[in-house]
C-alpha cells in the first residue's frame, strides 16, 4: 500500500523501476547531493519499486524506505501526502515489531518466542535423551526423571525403567508426524523451509497435547540464530544437534547432560512405527560428535555433560 501510495505521488518514477535497485539509487543520491530533488525524488522511488519487483529482502526496502522518508521529510513542502507516506510506514513497521500473532488455524497453544523459551529454561538441570539402543538398555530411568527438564527427539519410545517416563520438551522435525499426540509442556519444531514447517504445524498439531509451541524465531537454530551457512556447515543438522545447539547458545542452564549420544553407534531406539526407517545419510554425525566433544566437560559411556 505504502509502495502505491509513493507511485502515485511520484508518477515518473516508474520509467527507473525496471533498471537495477541499486543503480538507480546511487542516481537519485547523487541527484540529492548537488541539491537537485525534482531528479532525485523519481529515481529514490524508482529504486523501491524496482527493489519490490526484484523481491529484494524485507530488512533491505525497510532500510531505504526509512533513508528516503528522511531525505524527503527535508525537501517535501507538501506535508499531507509526506504525512500519509509516514503514516503508512509507521503503521507497517509496527506490524512487523509487533510480537508473534496466533496463527488462525492453530488453536490451544501458547505460543513462545526464543526469549521467552530462554526465560522458561532458566536455571534448571536438562537432559537431552538420544534414540539409540545404549538408552534402551539403560536402567536409568529414574535418573532422568530426576532433571528438572526431559528433552526427547522425533520418534522417542518410552520405556520407563530404562528411558524415564517424562517428557518435558519434545523435539521434533515438521517432515515426521511420530509422538505429536503425546502430552508435553512445550514443542519445539523444526523445519528449514518456513512455508513447509507452517503446513506441518497446520496438518500434524494435536490440540491439546502441548502447552507452549515454538514459533519461528525457533524454528530453524542453527542457521537463522547462529546464522551459520552451509560454507561452514554442510550438512543438515540434526534435530539433536539444532537443539543442543540452541541450548549452548542460550547458556542458562546450571547442569546439561546428554544421555545415551553414541551418534547411533548402538543402533536406534524408536517407536515400533519409525524403527523401520533407515539412518539418513544428509546429516554430519561425525561433525556433530566433534562438536560436542569439543565442548564436554565430562563423558563417560552414558552421559557427555557440557555444564
Amino acid at each position: 500500500e505504502l509502495l502505491e501510495l509513493l507511485e502515485q505521488q511520484v508518477p515518473a518514477a516508474r520509467a527507473s523501476a525496471a533498471r537495477p535497485a541499486t543503480d538507480v539509487w546511487a542516481e537519485g543520491l547523487a541527484a540529492h547531493a548537488v541539491g537537485d530533488w525534482t531528479e532525485a525524488q523519481p529515481r529514490l522511488v524508482g529504486a523501491l519499486l524496482s527493489q519490490y519487483d526484484e523481491n529484494a529482502p524485507v530488512q533491505e526496502r525497510q532500510e531505504l524506505l526509512s533513508q528516503y522518508l528522511d531525505l524527503r521529510s527535508a525537501e517535501d513542502t507538501d506535508n499531507a501526502a509526506l504525512t500519509r507516506a509516514v503514516e503508512l510506514y509507521a503503521e507497517q513497521r509496527r506490524n512487523r515489531m509487533r510480537g508473534p500473532v496466533d496463527d488462525p488455524t492453530i488453536g490451544g497453544v501458547q505460543w513462545i518466542t526464543l526469549g521467552e523459551f530462554r526465560n522458561q529454561i532458566a536455571g534448571k538441570s536438562i537432559c537431552l535423551i538420544a534414540n539409540s539402543g545404549r538408552v534402551g538398555a539403560s536402567s536409568m530411568g529414574a535418573e532422568i526423571d530426576a532433571y528438572d527438564l526431559v528433552v526427547r527427539f522425533n520418534s522417542y519410545r518410552i520405556d520407563p525403567r530404562h528411558t524415564g517416563a517424562r517428557t518435558d520438551i519434545h523435539v521434533t522435525i515438521h517432515k515426521h508426524g511420530f509422538n505429536w499426540d503425546q502430552q508435553v509442556t512445550t514443542r519445539l519444531v523444526f523445519g528449514g523451509v518456513s512455508g513447509d514447517w507452517k503446513y506441518s504445524l497446520r496438518n500434524r498439531l494435536v490440540p491439546g497435547a502441548q502447552t507452549y509451541l515454538g514459533d519461528e524465531s525457533l524454528r530453524w537454530p542453527l542457521r537463522n540464530i547462529g546464522k551459520v551457512g552451509t560454507d561452514v556447515w554442510a550438512g543438515i543438522p540434526t534435530s539433536g544437534f539444532n537443539m543442543l545447539w540452541l541450548l549452548d547458545f542460550l547458556d542458562v542452564s546450571p547442569k546439561l547432560d546428554l544421555i545415551g549420544f553414541d551418534f547411533y553407534e548402538s543402533g536406534a531406539y524408536r517407536v515400533q512405527e519409525a524403527m523401520k526407517l533407515a539412518i539418513t545419510s544428509v546429516h554430519e554425525y561425525t561433525s556433530e560428535k566433534a562438536w560436542v566433544m569439543e565442548r564436554a566437560q565430562s563423558v563417560t559411556d552414558m552421559r557427555i555433560s557440557l555444564r
